[in-house]
């Protein structure tokens, strides 16, 4: 009876440890995708930049203001960055006034996501987005695709976000939304 009982606590202890060890991977997991979910704090300090050229093979450098990062989990989800509005505003009064700068919009899911990056490209007073997406997947140790260059045909805001119109990539052409800030999704 002894040995009946040493036996039945034997496998508790096991179990326990198995719950134990997977709340620490578990906890592991979800740390790890929060820090990839982290997005550096926009930055209106102007810096050199290589800004991609679709139409040129060579990148002239020029002063960019760099607006800052948006973020959400899907096309047509509002961003889950606080700041938002602020790199909207940044990147909205920018194209307005014929100033060079830089928005990046990242679409993250669990395991794959996709960036594309805006940049105003003003000449003569008129001012046009330009820009690349680049896919990226988890899997497998990780991989970026190629980037895929595009060129807007404009830019328009409401109070949903900024909307770049008729977005021309290589295959395809669509309208981006670079959404804003919702706590509540």
């Amino acid at each position: 009876m002894l040995t009946a009982k040493f036996m039945n606590q034997k496998g508790f202890i096991n179990i326990i440890l198995i719950i134990i060890f997977v709340l620490l991977v578990g906890a592991g997991i979800y740390f790890v995708s929060i820090r990839q979910g982290m997005l550096p704090a926009p930055s209106q300090t102007p810096r050199t930049t290589p800004m991609p050229s679709p139409t040129s093979t060579s990148t002239p450098l020029a002063v960019i203001i760099n607006c800052g990062n948006v973020a959400t989990h899907g096309a047509d989800m509002p961003s889950y960055t606080a700041d938002a509005q602020k790199i909207e505003d940044c990147f909205w009064s920018n194209f307005k006034t014929g100033a060079t700068a830089a928005l990046t919009l990242h679409y993250m899911g669990v395991d794959t996501g996709s960036n594309l990056y805006f940049f105003t490209e003003c000449t003569s007073g008129e001012c046009k987005i330009i820009g690349y997406e680049q896919n990226y997947s988890a899997n497998f140790g990780g991989s970026k695709s190629a980037k895929d260059y595009f060129i807007c045909a404009g830019l328009t805001r409401d109070s949903g976000g900024l909307h770049a119109l008729e977005c021309k990539f290589k295959d395809s052409t669509r309208n981006i939304l670079i959404p804003s800030y919702s706590k509540n999704f």
